[in-house]
């Protein structure tokens, strides 16, 4: 899969400093995945599954089609998942699962506009700004963080950061300013010790 594009501004200068396991696990985490029955059932019917498509109905009352791709082709296989919505951003999210990869779409709810991010939004705790990560240096996948400003309820990405030697594998708030990460590295191995960094967004 081919990167997704960079934004014109460079890469920001973000200094990574070392974090612990004990304070990353005392602060608030991201909601856990829930299951799309679940979500089906809280969206009352403006989005349903019916076999392999996802029907999202728009506030304008136009519905949105995402169709699963099966098969054995890297390039067109796609499967969706109803993911639920996001309050802050009046949206509708969807994971998305491609042959060695995936993303998730953010689908506003009444225009149907849609963005790709790189994972589901990881809220700051004033709603104003949101984080995106996604740790894919195995597969030559994008690798990193996206930083995006809520303004007006619309996504804004203020800037997209690839790492090198290691990928984010979940991130909390410590602040409306400054992550905690923890991190994954290719040598880990699935028993291993995870390490633990912190860093200031800057706009």
């Amino acid at each position: 899969m081919a990167k997704s594009f960079l934004p014109s501004r460079p890469n920001p200068a973000l200094h990574f400093t070392a974090y612990s396991r004990q304070q990353f696990l005392r602060l608030p985490a991201a909601a856990s995945d829930p299951s799309e029955k679940a979500s089906l059932l809280a969206a009352r019917g403006q989005v349903v599954r019916r076999r392999g498509q996802l029907l999202i109905t728009l506030d304008n009352g136009k519905v949105v089609r995402l169709t699963n791709h099966d098969g054995d082709n890297p390039d067109t296989y796609a499967q969706y998942r109803f993911y639920g919505r996001i309050p802050a951003l009046q949206s509708w999210l969807v994971e998305v699962t491609g042959w060695e990869n995936g993303h998730t779409l953010l689908i506003e709810q009444t225009t149907g506009k849609q963005t790709r991010l790189w994972s589901a939004p990881v809220l700051a705790p004033d709603q104003l700004h949101f984080v995106t990560h996604k740790s894919g240096f195995i597969f030559d996948d994008d690798n990193g963080l996206q930083y995006w400003a809520i303004r007006g309820h619309a996504p804004v990405k203020l800037w997209e950061y690839q790492l090198e030697s290691w990928g984010p594998e979940e991130v909390r708030w410590i602040n409306n300013t400054s992550i905690a990460i923890r991190q994954q590295r290719a040598d880990d191995q699935p028993t291993a010790p995870r390490r633990y960094v912190s860093v200031r967004l800057t706009p």
